[in-house]
């Protein structure tokens, strides 16, 4: 048995599923190592967590933390944070061409745990912005997600794949018993 077809598909699907999870993090430093470089902070009480690298906004009054980010490509991203929020969280996307707000969301007081969006952004210039009385934010990530793409006919993927496979074995079953004839 020829096993060099199946390796070379093994091979596409391993390179092709390595692309997707590479994929770019459009938010520069949003695990806060480096304190607040690239991001710009407003209002009072921003800092880190003691003992850890989670942004810590307003602790006793209004504050917030906001980066400017550009998008090469229109696509489907993928927005993730981990939060603890004392006070309420509000987290909103701005086109800054038009200054308008695509995306936000108010994440309710008391709550915490990992948060993800998609969202649909063409190519341009955000912002995206974290306001809070008191909350903790960290491991912020923007990322371009896999988009599927359909066959050149719906239904022609593994089913054609199939016949095709039973054919060629009919056809060298059929020259195999021609040639012992």
């Amino acid at each position: 048995m020829n096993i060099k077809p199946f390796v070379l598909a093994a091979a596409l699907v391993i390179t092709a599923t390595s692309a997707v999870n590479a994929a770019t993090n459009e938010i520069n430093n949003g695990k806060f190592e480096n304190d607040f470089k690239k991001w710009t902070e407003v209002g009072s009480n921003i800092g880190t967590l003691n003992g850890s690298d989670a942004a810590a906004i307003g602790s006793s009054g209004l504050g917030s933390i906001i980066q400017a980010f550009s998008i090469a490509t229109d696509g489907i991203y993928k927005l993730a944070f981990d939060f603890a929020s004392i006070k309420k969280l509000s987290v909103a996307i701005t086109d800054l061409s038009s200054n308008t707000i695509l995306w936000s969301t108010n994440l309710a007081a008391g709550i915490n745990g990992s948060f993800s969006k998609k969202l649909d952004l063409d190519a341009g210039t955000y912002s995206l912005s974290f306001t809070s009385k008191n909350a903790l934010v960290d491991n912020v990530s923007l990322k371009a997600t896999a988009v599927a793409v359909p066959g050149p006919e719906a239904g022609a993927g593994l089913g054609a794949l199939a016949m095709g496979g039973v054919a060629f074995w009919m056809s060298r079953r059929r020259q195999s018993g021609a040639a012992a004839a």
